[in-house]
């Protein structure tokens, strides 16, 4: 518990030090001794990028509150402001909106700009602005005063328009997790499968900002929030991978029904840019991102239990795929007749409507690569299964020695038929 305390400690010094490393700062005179960046940042941000990556460097409205009524100043018709501190050193912002740091959880975040009064024939500072948490603004830092506490953000859920109906919140938990730490999580029900990282990855815009990944809906006039994940670096074998740095990203899959420990890793677009789901050590020290998961995948969160799926054959289905792969004496000694026969599963295809979904497996990356394709099986009466496994045993031996049985095959264009060794280890799925 230590080793993995100071391991987080130790990744987020690097991460506040590797992001203020550059910031140089004025002092004005100010009573309360606070000192302003000389410069913005040079990109805009929403509020949770802002508060994740800056944190006590984002300025709070009293600190903006004290520039104006300490400070004279200048504005002019290029909506620019020159704050003259009571020590006589200038300070410049640029036209634009500025964000601060509200604690009240309010969306009021954004303060400051300049703008033209008619009535006076004065350009003046702007105080009464409104914005939302996913508005990009503009960002001028300040320098932390005996301030350690770290600020947060009210983590919400946000709808990026993903064809499951999966809400992602914004922001992660903390700290970092080994694979059992996952497993334990009194929320771990919301966390990302794989197959919904898949889709977060395969329909979203990702685009690199420096610190991290933002990511936003493809239709953005519909849905115009976004997601920020930070490239905090993670950690291998409770040894913290400082040097990972600014530069990756490593975020835990959910562990139900699954073999093997999987994880959501990606990188900046100068260290390779990719995106993927893949097998990792599960001592591996990572970060969680929870979900509101839809309803599509509720049957993967929850245990296995017997379907009426309305057949003329009257067999029930179990809910999902058994997770441990097999070889097929090992799937008939286990459960014998409760494997099902070929003519079950045809029964089964043929009564019922298809969907074959991403596993969120990548074909070059995964322990089990294999395993690319799932199938969402719908009856009529509306229930529903998920064959979760791309190859399944049937109970059907074949007469050669080399061969154990018939098993079916899920494929990106639907299911086929096939006779493999005894020796292999497929998925089983049982009936009752």
């Amino acid at each position: 518990m230590k080793t993995k305390f100071f391991t987080s400690i130790i990744l987020a010094l690097f991460v506040v030090c590797n992001y203020s490393a550059a910031v140089e700062y004025v002092d004005l005179g100010l009573p309360s001794g606070t000192q302003w960046a000389i410069a913005n940042e040079n990109q805009t941000f929403n509020y949770y990028e802002a508060v994740y990556i800056f944190n006590t460097q984002v300025p709070t409205k009293e600190q903006y509150e004290e520039l104006l009524e300490k400070c004279t100043y200048l504005a002019d018709s290029t909506n620019a402001l020159i704050f003259i501190g009571p020590n006589g050193k200038r300070l410049f912002f640029p036209k634009g909106e500025y964000l601060f740091y509200n604690e009240t959880g309010k969306d009021n975040v954004r303060y400051l700009s300049c703008r033209y009064y008619p009535r006076v024939d004065k350009y003046l500072p702007n105080t009464r602005m409104h914005s939302d948490y996913t508005t990009l603004n503009n960002i001028r830092l300040v320098k932390p005063i005996n301030e350690t506490k770290k600020r947060t953000v009210k983590n919400r859920a946000i709808n990026l328009g993903l064809s499951s109906g999966t809400y992602w919140y914004v922001m992660d938990e903390t700290p970092y997790f080994t694979y059992q730490d996952v497993k334990q999580l009194p929320y771990v029900d919301s966390i990302p499968l794989r197959n919904e990282w898949q889709e977060l990855i395969d329909n979203c815009n990702w685009e690199w900002i420096g610190y991290g990944w933002r990511v936003t809906a493809k239709d953005t006039k519909s849905y115009c929030e976004s997601l920020f994940f930070p490239a905090t670096g993670y950690g291998g074998s409770n040894t913290p991978h400082v040097a990972a740095g600014n530069h990756y990203i490593a975020y835990w899959a959910n562990p139900y029904n699954e073999t093997y420990s999987y994880a959501f890793t990606c990188s900046a677009p100068n260290r390779n840019n990719y995106r993927r789901i893949e097998y990792c050590e599960p001592t591996n020290l990572f970060r969680v991102r929870k979900v509101c998961p839809s309803t599509k995948y509720l049957i993967l969160r929850s245990e296995v239990r017997y379907v009426d799926m309305g057949l003329p054959s009257g067999t029930k289905w179990a809910s999902k795929t058994e997770y441990h792969m097999r070889t097929w004496d090992q799937a008939m000694n286990l459960f014998g007749s409760r494997v099902p026969s070929l003519a079950q599963y045809k029964e089964l295809l043929s009564n019922c409507s298809i969907e074959v979904v991403s596993s969120g497996a990548d074909f070059l990356f995964s322990a089990d690569f294999l395993d690319l394709y799932w199938l969402v099986v719908t009856a009529k009466n509306g229930n529903q299964i998920m064959l979760s496994s791309s190859y399944l045993w049937t109970r059907d031996r074949q007469d050669y020695p080399e061969v154990g049985s018939t098993a079916i095959m899920i494929t990106e264009k639907g299911v086929s038929y096939f006779m493999d060794g005894r020796g292999d280890e497929l998925g089983v799925h049982l009936v009752k």
